[in-house]
């Protein structure tokens, strides 16, 4: 514990004793001693002041010891050793490093023509022939989300005959990669949707139109879509969708088939 003494000094107590001689002292003897103790407290890495100043003077000098240990502690200095490295300024310094590089690994991909590996799962539509809009967020936390689901299906839905199919996911991921790589090369990443699913009656008109519906078609089952890019050409919007090895592509005059079958292309 801590006794007080008169003058405003203090002396260390221990047990009910004191660490010191009993017996009548002068102000200046305990600042003295408080000094003496004060220096040899601060050579110990607990830095806690024990004693109250017992002068204006005692007091002015160990704040500015405080202050002059701090800089040789921000120096890196500690007892005539170097001070190790702050672990959350090396780990500032590590994971500066590692953005560092991954956006550099990114920069080299786009540098080279190849989309990024994980594109946000996010679509922006517009339907050419109903005039629709839609943004929609399709994955949450890697799993398809039931309610977006519902409305791509609509939305992408046989405008015929009102009817429509739960889309492929893998068509909705070929889809929003291609916006992704849209959005690098700084269009606004919106797709027209020129058809999605389509009803075998649908399919077959097309097919005597000379459309060129296969018969077997992939829209058939919701895995195919025609679409186009605004302000990105028909053929550049193919080559980009091969470079993906996502699926089929085939490029038409003003719109580009993508599909979730084999890796394959033609022109039509």
């Amino acid at each position: 514990m801590i006794g007080t003494l008169g003058g405003g000094s203090m002396m260390l107590m221990h047990a009910g004793r004191s660490l010191f001689p009993s017996g009548t002292r002068s102000g200046s003897h305990w600042s003295r001693n408080s000094h003496r103790m004060r220096n040899w407290l601060a050579l110990r890495k607990g830095r806690c002041l024990l004693f109250a100043p017992a002068t204006a003077g005692t007091a002015a000098q160990a704040s500015e010891q405080m202050q002059d240990e701090r800089k040789q502690d921000g120096a890196g200095r500690h007892h005539g050793r170097a001070r190790p490295a702050r672990p959350m300024r090396r780990r500032a310094v590590v994971l500066g490093a590692v953005a560092g590089l991954l956006s550099g690994l990114a920069a080299g991909a786009r540098a080279a023509g190849l989309p990024d590996p994980d594109p946000e799962p996010f679509l922006l539509l517009r339907h050419v022939q109903t005039g629709e809009v839609l943004s929609s967020r399709f994955e949450r936390w890697g799993r398809l989300d039931p309610d977006e689901a519902r409305r791509l299906e609509w939305f992408m839905r046989d405008w015929r005959e009102g009817r429509s199919m739960p889309v492929d996911p893998d068509l909705l991921r070929f889809l929003a990669r291609l916006r992704h790589a849209a959005v690098l090369e700084g269009h606004e990443g919106e797709i027209l949707l020129h058809s999605g699913f389509r009803t075998r009656k649908t399919n077959e008109m097309l097919r005597r139109a000379g459309k060129g519906a296969a018969a077997n078609s992939l829209h058939l089952r919701a895995k195919a879509a025609d679409i186009s890019l605004p302000g990105l050409r028909p053929s550049r919007l193919a080559r980009a969708a091969r470079r993906t090895g996502l699926g089929g592509v085939g490029l038409y005059s003003g719109f580009v088939h993508v599909d979730t079958g084999h890796p394959r292309h033609w022109t039509g």
